[in-house]
């Protein structure tokens, strides 16, 4: 009877010794709750980390001219290759763009969101700047009222000028 105690005690020790060395496994991550809630999810992305992610490029500019309604697709020249790429500590660098100068035409500039993150002002080094709507994380919009472009025919020359309002949107590269 004592060893049947006994071997029985053994055995509830054993079993207890196996279990407690036994590996939590962690709570597997909710692909639908990016933001944690108490599992183990990493952090939602801010808005700094999805701007500095990757480099941005040019998706197209439009032209609403004055007295009109309708919008033109315009052809800056050039601005196929415009980029943005914004760095974590708040300088970036764009190649291109209306930030640019015949004298720096890659300029290095300081940005900052406003107070809800939904815009982001550029100041480059040369005194230009630019505000952009951040919209749905993935573009960047702006619009500049009274633009005066000049137009250039296929041979460089100029042919005249249109005056509107000029929209400019960005998409980040992938």
């Amino acid at each position: 009877m004592k060893i049947t105690r006994i071997l029985s005690l053994l055995a509830v020790v054993a079993v207890l010794a196996v279990t407690a060395c036994k590996k939590d496994n962690p709570t597997p991550t909710d692909p639908n709750n990016p933001g944690g809630g108490g599992n183990n999810n990493p952090p939602a992305p801010t808005r700094t980390s999805k701007l500095v992610e990757k480099q941005w490029k040019v998706k197209e500019t439009r032209m609403i001219e004055s007295g009109r309604t309708d919008t033109t697709t315009i052809n800056i020249v050039g601005a196929a290759n415009w980029r943005f790429t914004f760095r974590a500590d708040r300088t970036g660098t764009a190649t291109g763009t209306f930030l640019a100068t015949s004298a720096d035409p890659n300029p290095n500039y300081n940005w900052s969101f406003n107070v809800d993150s939904t815009n982001v002002t550029l100041v480059a080094g040369n005194g230009r700047s630019a505000s952009y709507a951040f919209r749905n994380d993935t573009l960047l919009v702006r619009s500049v009222e009274n633009l005066t472009l000049q137009l250039i025919n296929s041979q460089g020359q100029p042919v005249g000028t249109v005056t509107g309002t000029l929209l400019e949107t960005f998409n980040r590269v992938n």
